[in-house]
């Protein structure tokens, strides 16, 4: 289905701890990240996706904390 939203509006409407930005164009749900290496993170099926420069210390310590 399509949705006339921005992604910031989409985010904004999650408000939940399990969904970041992990680059400008990209949300994931931490849930579903298997491994994070220098510049991406590797989901439970295979799929990449790239993290920002900005946001790496962020994403890392999000994927600390969700993996205790």
């Amino acid at each position: 289905f399509r949705v006339n939203m921005t992604l910031a509006q989409i985010f904004d409407r999650l408000a939940d701890e399990r969904f970041m930005y992990c680059h400008r164009s990209v949300v994931v749900n931490l849930d579903y990240v298997r491994l994070l290496s220098e510049e991406m993170l590797t989901l439970v099926d295979g799929a990449q996706l790239p993290v920002g420069r900005r946001r790496m210390q962020e994403v890392r310590a999000a994927f600390k904390v969700r993996r205790g």
